[in-house]
């Protein structure tokens, strides 16, 4: 059934550009109660069913992967659906590679739709009825984007639905959605953190690389002054054995 209503969700999204908040009543309830979205602020930690959040990486200055992990899912997760919400103006978006959460149960069925028209991501994923529902965390989904332009960059959760099976098909409730959020200083910042432009790296000296480097090229000059002084005064002792003959 999840299957089937996911599909259908997509469908309307993807197909027709229906907004989920235009969808009718019944199936509005049957995806997403409440939008299925609630922060930390709105639901305790002892109180989650579990959580669903975006972690952010640079791999390259304009190059940032965006995971989306999930932890602490207290019932068997059947599927879940969702929008990423972004700015097309400031990141262009490359690819999504699955992760392994749901693959720990078994073959999963993907629906995903880059809507740069309406800002977002529509992502859906799903097991079968005959495979096994994981339980804890892992890695969902892994998206990729170029930075294009901006200094405030924003990437958030719509219309959430992490769905469960017991003699039928429900959500579970009082999921958590953590967003990502960054600055043009905080890029540069996560960058250093990740060994750009000059960071930490590893060395024998326990140094940072930039003065590792500097020390390398003093003992380099070092020594081509002191072959230079050792051919002047190989080149002087010459002349003046010279002039005694």
């Amino acid at each position: 059934m999840f299957v089937l209503a996911m599909s259908s969700w997509i469908f309307l999204e993807t197909s027709y550009g229906y907004q989920f908040e235009e969808m009718d009543e019944e199936a509005n309830d049957e995806l997403a109660q409440d939008d299925g979205i609630n922060d930390v602020a709105s639901v305790q930690e002892n109180e989650a069913a579990g959580i669903v959040k975006m972690e952010g990486e640079f791999l390259e200055k304009d190059l940032l992967k965006i995971s989306i992990t999930a932890e602490d899912m207290q019932s068997p997760v059947l599927g879940l659906a969702y929008h990423l919400l972004y700015e097309p103006e400031q990141a262009k978006f490359l690819k999504y590679v699955p992760g392994e959460f749901l693959e720990k149960g078994g073959d999963p069925f993907y629906l995903v739709k880059n809507d740069d028209v309406n800002n977002r991501i529509i992502f859906g994923e799903t097991l079968r009825s005959k495979d096994t529902f994981p339980l804890g965390g892992g890695e969902i989904v892994e998206f990729y984007f170029e930075l294009l332009d901006g200094e405030h960059f924003d990437f958030r959760f719509e219309n959430g639905v992490v769905s469960s099976i017991d003699e039928s098909r429900q959500d579970i409730d009082k999921i958590v959605w953590g967003n990502f959020e960054f600055k043009e200083s905080e890029e540069e910042k996560m960058m250093a953190e990740n060994n750009f432009d000059g960071g930490i790296s590893d060395n024998s000296f326990g140094l940072p690389t930039s003065l590792v480097n500097i020390a390398l090229i003093v003992l380099v000059a070092l020594a081509a002054m002191f072959m230079y002084l050792m051919y002047r005064k190989i080149s002087v002792k010459n002349m003046e054995q010279k002039r005694q003959i």
